[in-house]
């Protein structure tokens, strides 16, 4: 077991190696910026939907972009894409659940041009019929961008078989967590497991 939480916090720890090793792989990865970004659409293409978190680094450029009291995830992503770090990465996508995560993206588009920027928009509304519906054009868009950006076709069959994994994984965390109330797991390696 502690093999395996050795190799999670080192993913976790240095997610730029295992972005170069899937790269290497000839796979497409796509970054998904915190939270609600619709992963399933994406693993449904064949890509990998790879989290962006920020890092514990030095702002530099990414303050030209933001004023200081922004959250610092949002801050250390962008700092990471302007650096290059994620070369390579087909797209990205985010969610504008919160003001920082809106920012992000319309900064993105100046300060990254290289890896193209997809929004998710959701509505503050869920239950409505109408907000349904804008939720369900929002991941078309998803869709239509992705496909426009990487030249891949989406096919609807193969979301099911993401539905099983995702919900398995998710079955998965839920009893990680619960065990883990019984031992001594610490939080950063509960983080690393989570990631």
């Amino acid at each position: 077991m502690w093999h395996c939480l050795e190799t999670l916090k080192k993913v976790s720890v240095s997610p730029k190696e295992q972005l170069d090793k899937y790269l290497s792989e000839g796979k497409k990865v796509i970054a998904v910026a915190p939270v609600y970004t619709p992963e399933e659409i994406i693993h449904a293409f064949g890509f990998v939907p790879m989290g962006v978190w920020g890092a514990d680094i030095e702002i530099n450029e990414s303050k030209k972009y933001y004023p200081a009291f922004i959250c610092s995830i949002m801050q250390t992503v962008l700092e990471l894409g302007i650096k290059g770090k994620y070369s390579g990465v087909s797209a990205i996508v985010v969610p504008s659940l919160c003001d920082s995560l809106k920012t992000l993206g319309q900064n993105w588009k100046y300060a990254v041009k290289d890896i193209p920027f997809i929004p998710m928009t959701y509505p503050q509304n869920r239950k409505p019929d109408y907000a349904v519906d804008f939720t369900v054009e929002m991941y078309k868009r998803v869709i239509n961008d992705l496909e426009n950006i990487t030249g891949e076709k989406f096919d609807e069959s193969k979301l099911k078989k993401t539905y099983e994994i995702y919900n398995e994984h998710n079955r998965v965390m839920r009893e990680f967590s619960k065990i883990s109330e019984d031992y001594e797991v610490s939080a950063a390696d509960r983080s690393a497991v989570f990631k």
